[in-house]
């Protein structure tokens, strides 16, 4: 919807979610080259605070080794392009309920989602999610298919995607949406029409 809907495209705002989100995801590498690199601009700047501090200058070296060491060891929520290993990729989709500090993670997508979604109907009751919605997909969905309800034919997209029952409730989950769509949903969803504030990690 952010870049190929057509009302966006023609108000420009499609170009700009682009732009954004591009350059977004190159904020980390840059942090990273500029520790890596360590420039001479850089390592003045903190040999001069560290001696206006104490009184003492610390060694070029001191100050690179430092700036090296700041570089992200495998953070399993910063998933760098080169580091993509098994381990570090079981935890890039999550979620994190800001007004009562949860965090939702896992090893599937699909599972954080479903549980994020359980949360959503434990907090504000089922009635009021499904209503929510029917509203949220009656204004974004171009297929119009459900992403909760009550009754499996509402969410259901046979043979490929099947709906998924709540292990928590009486109703059922659609799997159909493709992972940005899970984290745009989400998001939207629970600030928009229930109130909830809540923010989803997700790297590819």
């Amino acid at each position: 919807n952010r870049y190929l809907n057509y009302e966006e495209i023609q108000n420009g705002n499609a170009v700009s979610a682009i732009k954004e989100d591009y350059t977004h995801r190159h904020i980390q590498n840059a942090w990273e080259t500029l520790l890596t690199e360590a420039d001479t601009a850089w390592i003045d700047v903190i040999v001069n605070k560290t001696e206006h501090l104490c009184g003492h200058k610390p060694t070029e070296e001191q100050v690179k080794n430092f700036l090296k060491n700041m570089v992200p060891k495998g953070d399993p929520h910063i998933i760098i392009e080169k580091e993509k290993t098994a381990e570090l990729s079981e935890s890039y989709f999550m979620v994190k309920f800001h007004d009562d500090n949860t965090t939702i993670t896992g090893k599937k997508i699909i599972d954080v989602y479903a549980r994020a979604i359980d949360k959503l109907v434990n907090d504000c009751g089922l009635e009021q999610v499904i209503q929510a919605d029917r509203d949220y997909v009656d204004k974004k969905s171009i297929r119009k298919l459900r992403r909760i309800s009550t009754k499996k034919e509402e969410v259901d997209h046979p043979p490929t995607y099947k709906a998924r029952k709540s292990e928590v409730g009486n109703y059922y989950i659609s799997t159909y949406i493709s992972t940005p769509r899970k984290k745009a949903y989400l998001e939207k969803f629970a600030k928009d029409l229930l109130g909830i504030r809540l923010e989803v990690i997700y790297q590819k």
